[in-house]
């Protein structure tokens, strides 16, 4: 899974500072802070300052309750792809179903940070995290501050309905989604080949929660007798829900209550499946 932290710095320039982001199927709309560029992101929606190092994420986030989400960071040390995160302050009181707390964050790569997060829980919808980062090698700069910054323009609000994903949501519910590739590479007067198989599973269950799980496995085998093979897996239980992008596509997530995230381009015509561009075929099956 590419991890949002290795985006830090290298963003695409996709939309300008100051402007107001909307996604109205989540119900969340914000705007950029001046200084920053903006993109989205698999994660949420990343803002990156070029020259001052500093960094925004927003993005959604599964806990059902404040209790809930910070029984989570209390665990003091997370490990997330090349970053361990320490979160070892008490949880400080931001607004009405709002809190924060400061973290600091230590790349495998030697890549530094402090840290503030900022957790918003929404009662007509989906909750949101604002996270500010800045490097070590700039105490001065408050990544509480920034944060506030971000969470200030922040709006929550029901998300906006509409037909036709609630009619997606409803065909994909109680539904076992499935997708099968196979690669070959070399032929038979070349000296080394090799070739695998990828599957992805999905199990979308009607009361809202979700199961992912990816299987790959490779194999290769050269002239001189050299044989190789090798299998990895990856798999995420949550929530699932389908929403619009900021192109309008749309989205399917899977989400855990830790927001860990995978999320899908989503084509359907009631025949045709489609996620990612990969074909899918669907079945019905009972949720336990």
């Amino acid at each position: 899974m590419k991890s949002t932290l290795t985006l830090l710095f290298s963003l695409a320039v996709s939309v300008c500072l100051g402007q107001r982001i909307e996604y109205p199927s989540l119900g969340l709309a914000f705007s950029i802070p001046g200084g920053f560029y903006g993109e989205e992101t698999v994660s949420g929606y990343s803002m990156v300052d070029n020259v001052n190092y500093r960094y925004l994420l927003i993005k959604p986030h599964g806990a059902k309750n404040m209790d809930a989400f910070d029984q989570y960071l209390d665990q003091s040390r997370l490990k997330i792809d090349d970053y361990t995160f320490y979160f070892n302050t008490p949880r400080e009181h931001v607004d009405d179903k709002v809190f924060g707390k400061a973290f600091s964050a230590m790349g495998d790569k030697g890549y530094n940070f402090n840290g503030y997060a900022i957790i918003l829980m929404n009662d007509q919808g989906q909750g949101m995290s604002v996270i500010a980062m800045t490097p070590q090698t700039t105490p001065n700069v408050s990544p509480k501050n920034l944060a506030m910054s971000l969470y200030r323009s922040v709006s929550l609000s029901a998300p906006v309905r509409d037909e036709k994903l609630e009619k997606w949501t409803r065909d994909l519910q109680n539904k076992y989604l499935i997708g099968i590739s196979s690669h070959y590479f070399g032929d038979s007067g070349s000296e080394f080949s090799s070739g695998g198989d990828t599957q992805s599973e999905i199990w979308l269950c009607g009361n809202g929660t979700g199961k992912y799980k990816f299987k790959s496995s490779w194999s290769g085998s050269s002239s001189t007798g050299f044989t190789g093979y090798s299998t990895s897996a990856n798999e995420i239980y949550g929530q699932w829900s389908l929403f619009y992008n900021l192109q309008s596509k749309p989205v399917l997530r899977i989400m855990d209550d830790k927001g860990n995230v995978m999320q899908f381009l989503v084509y359907y015509d009631g025949r045709t499946l489609t996620l990612n561009g990969a074909k899918f075929s669907a079945s019905n099956f009972t949720c336990h």
